[in-house]
This record gives C-alpha cells, sequence and structure tokens, in this order.
C-alpha cells in the first residue's frame, strides 16, 4: 500500500534526469511518472489514527479522566488554524477538535483530556480538518460510572 503525501510532494527533474524532492525523513519511495491507482493508496486521512474507541470512567479520584490520543503520519503537523504554516515546508497542517456531545456527563479539552462529571453515556467527536479542508471525524463513546 502506497501513504499518500502532503501536497503530492514535488519533485524536480534536471536536465540529466536526477530528481529533486523534499522529503521529512528517511524511508522508501516511489516515483511514478503518471497517477498511481487510488485502490494502492492509502490517504492521509486513513493514516490518522484517533484511539481509544471506547473509555469507561468512573467517578472516584483517578479514575475520572482519560485521554482521546491522534497519532499522526510525521507528514502532518498539528497547527492551531490552517492559516498557519507548518514547521516543515514538506509537512501539512491539520487542525484537531474535540466536541463532548454532553458536557455534563463527560468534558474534553483542546487536547483531548476528558473529565467525567456524572453517570451516563455520551460521546467525545474529534475533528481533524487537514490543510486542503478535508475532514475526519471520529467518535469516542465515553461511559461514566459510579463507584458503589
Amino acid at each position: 500500500m502506497l501513504e499518500t503525501v502532503p501536497y503530492g510532494y514535488q519533485a524536480a527533474v534536471d536536465d540529466e534526469g536526477y530528481v529533486t524532492i523534499n522529503i521529512l525523513h528517511c524511508s522508501s519511495y516511489v516515483i511514478y511518472t503518471k497517477e498511481a491507482d487510488a485502490s494502492l493508496c492509502l490517504s492521509l486521512r486513513e493514516q490518522i489514527k484517533v484511539t481509544p474507541s471506547r473509555i469507561t470512567l468512573a467517578l472516584a479520584e483517578d479514575a475520572d479522566r482519560g485521554k482521546i490520543e491522534v497519532k499522526l503520519p510525521i507528514t502532518l503537523e498539528w497547527v492551531e488554524t490552517l492559516d498557519m504554516p507548518a514547521s516543515q515546508s514538506a509537512a501539512g497542517g491539520v487542525t484537531i477538535e474535540f466536541i463532548s456531545e454532553n458536557s455534563d456527563i463527560a468534558e474534553v479539552d483542546s487536547n483531548g483530556n476528558i473529565t467525567a462529571k456524572a453517570p451516563g453515556n455520551t460521546a467525545i467527536k474529534t475533528i481533524i480538518t487537514l490543510y486542503r479542508k478535508k475532514v475526519k471525524k471520529v467518535e469516542t463513546r465515553i461511559t461514566v460510572k459510579t463507584l458503589d
């Protein structure tokens, strides 16, 4: 499976046929003269992982907090706004937003840290917007229990 990269990596070919490409890390690269078949490619959105899909919290000290983790490929960088450039010219910027469906049950901050507030079930939506305005949405189910 081929992983897509931000901006499709612009390559320059000199008069002798040497290819120059701006890369972020050492790896194996394949250069096609034509666009690869879509069935061979893993999109940037597919490369983003959000975990866990379920969290159970309890209304007790040391059990009332959780965290949603977002793992980005090395070619993407979390930025405050899409107007901000990424730290590397070959990286694409993304914004990440966390929204609780019911903040009376569980609150979430801008870094994905969750705090249990009351017993019940809710969900937290993670919305990842890529530099070209494509969006990935992931839902994490939250259960808050009382300790008997």
